[in-house]
């Protein structure tokens, strides 16, 4: 059972800022993505940038996250994993 659970806190420790950081970079990028392009390609752009960009950042984590939950024995937390890695 407690299985299931294993990752979950690294997993909110990714999930929480990148939502924070796409919805930064997504709002920043819209308005001046949607000026000189049609506004379907401005928000396309816009999300695709803000995804890669929110998704960039928090990839070590995300790496972190990965490895607890293939590794538990070797890898118990987030700041260990990440000083290992």
């Amino acid at each position: 059972l407690l299985g299931f659970f294993r990752g979950w806190g690294a997993t909110v420790l990714r999930d929480a800022p990148n939502a924070g950081l796409y919805l930064v970079f997504y709002r920043a990028l819209k308005c001046p993505l949607e000026t000189p392009f049609p506004p379907v390609l401005g928000n396309l752009l816009a999300a695709g940038t803000a995804g890669l960009l929110s998704t960039l950042l928090t990839q070590p984590i995300d790496l972190a996250k990965t490895r607890i939950q293939l590794a538990p024995t070797r890898y118990h937390s987030v700041l260990p994993t990440l000083r290992l890695i």
